[in-house]
């Protein structure tokens, strides 16, 4: 059953006063609606202090109700290891990104800069701290999609969790788009209807196919007849994401609007690991064709920082080539490769290994 993932208010400080209001609206038109929503979240401009701005906001979401928050960091070079690790300590609600423009892509300097400062989440903050933090590459979109997202403008988004409903869906062009535009009409209405009610002059949805734990993405490849890791997979890839991006294109799409794979947040994708199916470089390849491939991957600090830098510049080298923006999420653990760490409601997940080796 098709329900709202993350309803996200983008807004700019001067409607900080009336987010408990815009909230509380918000909740109702859910009500409404008859319709699940499993978050409400915020994003704040940048560039507007340091800690003490960010547990300022922190107290904000609390008060009003916000599930979740985020501020975009900015480029790397603006981004101080201490500083970041400092802002994501402040409130666990806290989401940020860095950036990796295109002309510092393969920067040895630039790359060693974004590793640091994942190691030391990792250190400082545990799994949970690398899971509010995303290294992206060439520009960051407006999304409701965390961490990777910024505030462009006042919008009100949203993005939806359906993989389950793509079951009864025909593996067709005509059948999908059917689908998807059915999901466009009904939500474009709702979020018009909210816009004008809170006085936001922007929506759109992400129309992102992403999973929720038993809510798989994976699965969907599996009752299309090409799961992943099987011949046939890759296209079915770059289909669903041709649909969605002709969807989006006419019907209110905004943020990313392709096909998502973050690994602790697929089940299925979890046994494909277990089971050997797939590893860290069959993920990574992937991100040539979507946004789908390295997120949420849990890897070894035992392998070593070196190892962590070089994973980051091959997925550098792969995303740079075809110039489409990308988010990184890796979850450094301490545990070793091929063994599981526990990470709270994301269930246990497979730990990969950098080295690319299948267990």
């Amino acid at each position: 059953m098709v329900c709202i993932r993350a309803l996200c208010f983008h807004c700019d400080l001067r409607l900080l006063s009336r987010l408990g209001e815009v909230i509380d609206v918000a909740r109702e038109f859910v009500r409404e609606f008859g319709i699940r929503c499993l978050s409400y979240r915020v994003v704040f401009p940048s560039g507007l202090g340091g800690v003490d701005w960010i547990s300022r906001l922190a107290e904000v979401c609390d008060d009003v109700g916000a599930d979740y928050f985020a501020v975009y960091w900015g480029s790397f070079s603006s981004a101080d290891v201490r500083e970041v690790v400092e802002g994501l300590s402040v409130s666990e609600k806290f989401f940020t990104s860095v950036l990796v423009p295109w002309e510092f892509a393969l920067s040895h300097d630039a790359l060693s800069h974004v590793a640091k400062i994942v190691w030391r989440i990792s250190e400082e903050l545990g799994w949970r701290g690398c899971t509010r933090f995303a290294i992206v590459f060439g520009d960051v979109y407006e999304t409701p999609y965390f961490p990777a997202t910024k505030y462009v403008r006042d919008t009100v988004s949203l993005s939806l969790l359906y993989p389950g409903d793509l079951r009864f869906v025909e593996p067709s062009y005509s059948s999908l788009e059917s689908f998807l535009k059915g999901l466009g009409e009904r939500f474009l209405k709702f979020l018009s209807r909210l816009a004008n009610a809170i006085g936001f002059p922007h929506f759109g949805i992400d129309y992102s196919l992403s999973p929720w734990l038993s809510e798989s993405v994976a699965r969907v490849f599996e009752w299309w007849g090409c799961p992943l890791g099987s011949v046939g997979c890759v296209y079915l890839l770059h289909f669903l994401n041709e649909v969605l991006r002709s969807v989006a294109e006419n019907m209110g799409g905004l943020g990313y609007c392709e096909v998502m794979l973050p690994l602790a947040e697929d089940d299925v994708l979890k046994e494909y690991v277990r089971s050997g199916v797939l590893n860290i470089y069959d993920l990574m390849f992937y991100s040539s064709i979507s946004v789908a491939g390295l997120d949420m991957v849990p890897i070894s600090m035992s392998e070593g920082f070196e190892a962590t830098f070089m994973l980051i510049r091959d997925y550098a080298v792969l995303v740079s080539r075809f110039r489409r923006p990308k988010a990184l999420r890796l979850i450094l653990v301490p545990e070793e490769p091929g063994s599981e760490v526990a990470m709270g409601f994301f269930g246990r997940v497979p730990i990969l290994s950098m080295r690319g080796l299948k267990r």
